[in-house]
């Protein structure tokens, strides 16, 4: 009867300590993330000026 109690309770922190350890470690995982920024934000163009050599936006 005890070796039932202590196998049991054994068997619990072990699965405690496994999914506390998986837990961890996909939380550490880093996240691919897609977006469409691409499309909805507008990208202007630079050109620059010769005399002073700053860039303007080519509109």
């Amino acid at each position: 009867m005890i070796y039932k109690i202590l196998l049991a309770g054994v068997g619990i922190a072990l699965s405690y300590t496994v999914a506390r350890r998986l837990s961890d470690m996909q939380a550490r995982s880093a996240v691919k993330v897609k977006t469409n920024e691409r499309h909805t934000v507008k990208t202007a163009r630079l050109r620059q000026d010769p005399k002073t050599g700053i860039y303007y936006p080519e509109d």
